[in-house]
């Protein structure tokens, strides 16, 4: 089986890079793989000294940072919008370039890492196989669920992310707060919990006869995920 792992970064230092490095290293053991990402990084550097085929292919992000209309003006609405249809137009002509560029590598399966990225999706569908998407992240929802790791919002808003989430074959989420949250928008049955593994403790000091208690935080560290730095 060949795999094509789509990452959202080139750069490893956050979750969803490192997990998909562990992912991608068990998975080269077995199957044939290669990982694609938007820019060139410490995760490309990683990945070519494992001997994982890696490369650089371009595409813009499907959900983005300060992306919710919200209470913006009119004009700032029409540029945002604006600024979501020029992504839309250009990541539809990078489909092309990609499946031109992969077809060769005779994929079986495209995994998609993280919630922001839809170019997996796509080229799934193009080359007609299977799309898993692997989501990490909740996303903002205006209504019920005004809730977000990182202020993240959907080009288009939820109804076309919606419709690219039920195009997916399964989608992995990494908590059942996750799944939960995910199963208002598709069905639970296409919806599998994976949690993050622990790939090292080298860090944790051994050293521990002086402490009552010791509490391992598998993650960043950041005020968006409710911790107090």
């Amino acid at each position: 089986m060949n795999i094509i792992f789509y990452s959202h970064t080139g750069s490893l230092g956050n979750g969803g890079a490192e997990s998909l490095l562990s992912i991608v290293s068990w998975f080269a053991l077995r199957y044939k793989c290669l990982v694609i990402t938007p820019d060139e990084g410490t995760l490309n550097i990683e990945l070519t000294k494992r001997n994982i085929q890696n490369k650089v292919l371009p595409y813009y992000w499907a959900s983005n940072f300060n992306n919710f209309l919200g209470s913006r003006t009119i004009w700032s609405k029409l540029c945002l919008i604006r600024v979501w249809i020029l992504r839309l137009l250009t990541n539809k002509k990078y489909v092309n370039q990609h499946v031109s560029s992969l077809r060769s590598f005779n994929p079986s399966i495209i995994y998609s890492n993280t919630s922001v990225i839809n170019m997996g999706l796509l080229v799934a569908k193009s080359l007609k196989i299977h799309h898993v998407w692997h989501l990490r992240e909740f996303q903002v929802y205006p209504r019920e669920f005004p809730v977000s790791d990182f202020e993240l919002f959907p080009d288009f808003g939820w109804w076309y992310f919606k419709k690219n989430l039920n195009k997916s074959d399964i989608v992995i989420t990494n908590s059942s707060a996750l799944k939960k949250f995910y199963s208002n928008f598709l069905s639970k049955k296409k919806i599998k919990i994976v949690y993050n593994g622990i790939a090292k403790l080298e860090n944790v000091s051994k050293k521990t006869e002086t402490i009552d208690y010791m509490f391992l935080m598998v993650g960043t560290l950041s005020e968006n995920k409710g911790h107090r730095c």
